[in-house]
């Protein structure tokens, strides 16, 4: 599969259909991680999805996947390339859960879930935004600038939909602390004499 046609199509795919044309050697490794780079730099200065890429281990890990080619016995995400939620540590990947204060602290070691993922042959392409601890945020949605994405996940909410070319540029992201309602950000107000 080649050109831009064939790259857009690739960013279209769900992870099972992905993964299927992976193993049955339809596409590879590097063909998916390489579209599915080129459609975030396209998008991303507009969405601002993600807090951190990785580009370069994604692609050095997509070649080496590519090069030995597929196993007998794959993993179901041989060669699908994924982003991961900035509440879950990446190995060596700027790690905030959202919040400023700790934007200068880079994870050690994978979150148990993300070291899953990587075992079952998932390729991490870089970290998507959360609100500070996990609570809640507006991102623009990319279907439709003039509405909002709201919740705890709303970079990855962004970015799936972008990624099937669904953008609609410009978008900024909007903190929308004071317009949340506690309801919609997760959190229960406690009543007087509530343990919880």
């Amino acid at each position: 599969m080649s050109g831009s046609a064939g790259r857009n199509e690739l960013t279209r795919l769900g992870a099972a259909e992905l993964g299927r044309r992976i193993r049955i050697g339809d596409t590879s490794p590097l063909e998916v991680v390489d579209a599915h780079i080129a459609r975030i730099e396209k998008v991303e200065p507009y969405i601002n999805a993600l807090i951190a890429t990785t580009f370069d281990a994604a692609r050095s890990t997509a070649r080496r996947m590519t090069g030995v080619g597929v196993p007998a016995d794959p993993p179901p995400l041989h060669g699908v390339p994924i982003t991961v939620k900035d509440a879950l540590a990446v190995a060596g990947v700027r790690f905030t859960a959202g919040s400023d204060r700790l934007r200068g602290h880079v994870a050690e070691r994978d979150a148990e879930a993300v070291r899953r993922m990587k075992a079952a042959g998932a390729i991490v392409l870089g970290k998507s935004s959360c609100p500070d601890m996990s609570g809640s945020l507006e991102t623009v949605n990319p279907s439709s600038a003039e509405r909002a994405i709201r919740g705890a996940s709303t970079g990855r909410r962004a970015a799936a939909p972008a990624a099937r070319g669904r953008s609609s540029p410009p978008a900024a992201r909007r903190w929308a602390w004071a317009r949340t309602s506690p309801a919609a950000s997760g959190f229960r107000p406690r009543s007087a004499g509530s343990s919880g």
